[in-house]
């Protein structure tokens, strides 16, 4: 679902630079997943971008204060 709605928005507007948020994300490895898979098919949709430019993205993630976000890049 999260795939075709990014495919479908980079088909239609064509962004230089998406904003991503994951509410309840957690800290383990779902969450690098999930910012692969986002990352992955952003990157497929060459189409999208104007010939030679770099696409911006920012990644939200939020979750429960106790988190430790640093777990992330420990991975």
């Amino acid at each position: 679902m999260v795939e075709k709605a990014i495919r479908e928005m980079c088909r239609d507007l064509h962004p230089q630079s998406m904003t991503i948020v994951d509410l309840g994300c957690s800290f383990g490895a779902n969450t690098l997943l999930f910012v692969s898979d986002v990352i992955t098919t952003i990157c497929e949709n060459g189409n999208n971008a104007i010939e030679g430019s770099a696409k911006e993205i920012q990644l939200f993630l939020n979750d429960l204060p106790s988190n430790d976000f640093n777990h992330i890049f420990n991975h």
